[in-house]
């Protein structure tokens, strides 16, 4: 009877093993399959909407400077249409300076954002100049004015067409051969005016602080939308050849002007990811180094530069390092969901593995007391 019964035992927990692993394995199948989808799906989600967002981030700041753009524009025009009506109102050209100094200065004051503005006639010579200097507008003295004629923004800005708008690269202010410290980034922004007659008399030339418009790039440090992605996360602003105006590192920025500078370049650092941000106006690339999203900041009535390069590009970027964090986040919930639905599917299998053995043993006893009942 006792080998009997061990066989009998053997046979039973042969059997448990059976049912339970048919089961288990039929249990187990089915909830990987749907969660190996649910995870690829939330992992591709959470890239999909990383992707979205910087997208759009990186296009509205750029739209956001175009429109500062424009708002400088705006001042532009009102400044040459006052000179242009100063001159036709007043023949002699004296008289016409004098009755714009007094709005200049005004002008210049309250906007507190322009360095400079110049009137400089056709032949390149300085007519009026205001300067800004500590809240203060003054003019400079007529034997203070130069001949700017052979100055690259005058022969530049006076190639230009009727409607047209000159926008110089942004570069640091320069005192007696070296850089303004601290930095002060100038823009030069002008136009040519015209006569009734079609007939350029001059132009008008503001020197426009650079510091606000990069103000709102250096802004997106301070306040990340995707917070998360703080850590690794970095919005820069290069020029058209690819120098960081804004970076995350200080030491990164206005390699241009300086001698030991020339190799600090986004496109020196990221040479693949470059080519793609530089010949696209916007879009986004992945690539081993990570996500970049990037848009132009251009204007459709602006000549930047002599070369009418756009006057640079916003870029998003996130680590891939920081990439594989967020991967990593998802895969975790991954592993512990799955230990769940393993526990979970072993558990329901020995359950039925139970009730399979407890019924083929009833199913042995009736059969038992069937063939010894008299």
């Amino acid at each position: 009877m006792d080998k009997k019964a061990k066989a009998c035992s053997r046979q039973e927990t042969i059997s448990f093993v059976k049912t339970f692993m048919a089961v288990f394995v039929s249990i187990i199948v089915s909830l990987m399959v749907f969660h190996l989808y649910i995870y690829e799906s939330k992992k591709k989600n959470a890239l999909q909407s990383l992707r979205n967002l910087e997208v759009h981030r990186a296009s509205l700041l750029a739209e956001t400077m175009r429109e500062h753009f424009d708002w400088i524009f705006a001042d532009l025009n009102y400044c040459a249409n006052r000179y242009l009506a100063a001159s036709m109102a007043y023949p002699q050209t004296d008289m016409a300076l004098m009755s714009l100094q007094e709005d200049f200065l005004i002008f210049v004051r309250d906007k507190g954002i322009y360095d400079q503005l110049r009137v400089i006639d056709k032949g390149g010579r300085e007519r009026l100049r205001v300067n800004y200097n500590g809240g203060a507008a003054y003019s400079s003295a007529s034997e203070n004015l130069q001949n700017k004629s052979q100055r690259y923004y005058f022969k530049e800005c006076m190639d230009l067409e009727l409607g047209q708008v000159y926008v110089s690269p942004v570069d640091l202010n320069v005192e007696h051969g070296k850089v303004e410290i601290p930095f002060k980034p100038m823009i030069r922004i002008g136009r040519p005016v015209f006569d009734g007659q079609g007939q350029k008399i001059g132009m008008v030339l503001l020197n426009y602080y650079g510091a606000h418009l990069l103000k709102h790039v250096r802004d997106e440090f301070a306040f990340p939308h995707h917070v998360e992605l703080y850590d690794s996360w970095q919005t820069m602003l290069v020029n058209s050849a690819g120098y960081w105006l804004v970076g995350a590192d200080k030491e990164d920025e206005w390699g241009f002007m300086f001698a030991d500078g020339k190799d600090r370049t986004f496109a020196k650092r990221y040479p693949v990811e470059w080519q793609r941000v530089n010949a696209l106006d916007g879009g986004h690339i992945l690539t081993e180094n990570g996500f970049f999203a990037f848009a132009t900041v251009q204007s459709p009535q602006a000549t930047f530069g002599s070369s009418g390069a756009p006057f640079g590009k916003i870029i998003s970027f996130v680590s891939a390092a920081r990439l594989q964090e967020i991967i990593y986040k998802e895969r975790v919930t991954f592993y512990l969901l799955a230990f769940v639905l393993v526990t979970l599917a072993a558990t329901v299998s020995s359950l039925v593995a139970m009730l399979a053995a407890k019924k083929r043993r009833h199913e042995k006893e009736l059969a038992h007391s069937a063939f010894t009942d008299p």
